[in-house]
């Protein structure tokens, strides 16, 4: 049974404090988080529609975020949580008593 990746569609972005200075872009992100950055900015003018995309896809998302290394990994997180006496992944078998 293959399970598709419920974290591949997320995306997470940090934005400076002076774009919070722009009330549009506050609302837009009040909806972001109701919602999703497409629905968001939508009904926005073309112009700005494409600033805040680009500001977001090549500015602001979180490098550190990665949903296909957190899937990769969650198998056998769920191994050892579940047995935790026998499993041989790293992080168990390092901190092992």
């Amino acid at each position: 049974m293959t399970i598709n990746n419920p974290f591949s569609k997320l995306s997470i972005y940090y934005y400076p404090d002076h774009m919070l200075k722009d009330q549009l872009f506050r609302q837009t992100l009040a909806l972001a988080r109701l919602s999703y950055v497409d629905a968001a900015i939508q009904n926005l003018d073309k112009a700005t529609r494409k600033k805040y995309r680009d500001k977001l896809d090549n500015e602001y998302r979180a490098a550190w975020w990665s949903p296909e290394m957190l899937w990769d990994q969650l198998p056998s997180l769920i191994d050892g949580i579940i047995n935790p006496m026998y499993t041989e992944t790293p992080y168990f078998a390092d901190n092992a008593s």
